[in-house]
């Protein structure tokens, strides 16, 4: 019962960081106050950036040359123990259970 339990742990945990996150506050439409009409826009609510830079893996021999310099491998400033990139950027690495890939998040029985 013990590993059962530990299992079913692990499972929700994966489709837990899987799920999206709503960080928007829920309100309710009966308790607002009423709306104005709002006059109509053309122009986007959230402006999209006109250049996106693309993520690049570096090769061998760009990691050499940056290495050489004394350049970090995601900026072109120098680097130190103390070195923080200007740019900010998330990575998001996860490792896929082999055994846990196939499971359907609505299945309560565990695999035989």
């Amino acid at each position: 019962a013990g590993l059962a339990r530990l299992q079913e742990e692990k499972i929700q945990d994966l489709l837990r960081l899987a799920k999206p996150r709503n960080t928007a506050p829920w309100s309710n439409p009966s308790s607002s106050s009423p709306r104005s009409n709002p006059q109509p826009t053309t122009a986007p609510l959230l402006s999209t950036p006109a250049n996106r830079p693309r993520y690049r893996p570096l090769s061998l021999a760009e990691m050499t040359e940056r290495r050489e310099k004394g350049l970090c491998f995601n900026c072109d400033e120098r680097f130190s123990r103390a070195h923080r990139c200007k740019a900010r950027f998330l990575l998001f690495i996860a490792d896929e259970d082999e055994e846990l890939a196939g499971l359907d998040p609505g299945d309560t029985d565990p695999p035989l």
